[in-house]
């Protein structure tokens, strides 16, 4: 929370300040709203597993183990490859990216077939 900025200036129209509201203290605390138009839920998503897979733990979460090992990854490569052209989904190639650098990441890519 030290890092978050309320008063820090907006870059474009993705946000806006729609209301003012009373803190428990007594002060005021800005409200913003996200333009729609900037940000879907499932472009948020995909940043936050990108942010999420950026570390060798979620490396591991994402990727899986047992029964449900890769059926993450299988899913999100479906949706990047279908929906292509859409750039909600340019995020997806980050996680890829992510995962694969671990070695079971990589083995996990080339033995599934993800990328023929």
């Amino acid at each position: 929370m030290n890092n978050v900025k309320q008063d820090a200036p907006l870059v474009g129209a993705a946000a806006q300040i729609v209301d003012h509201q009373k803190t428990e203290e007594g002060g005021t605390t800005k409200i913003y709203q996200v333009n729609p138009t900037f940000a879907s839920p499932i472009q948020s998503a995909f940043m936050l597993l990108t942010n999420l897979t950026i570390v060798e733990s979620g490396q591991s979460h994402l990727l899986g183990e047992g029964k449900t090992k890769g059926a993450v990854i299988e899913n999100i490569f479906g949706m990047f490859v279908y929906f292509k052209t859409n750039p909600m989904f340019d995020f997806v190639s980050n996680i890829l990216a992510n995962v694969s650098a671990l070695k079971a990441g990589r083995c996990f890519i080339v033995e599934s077939g993800l990328l023929r």
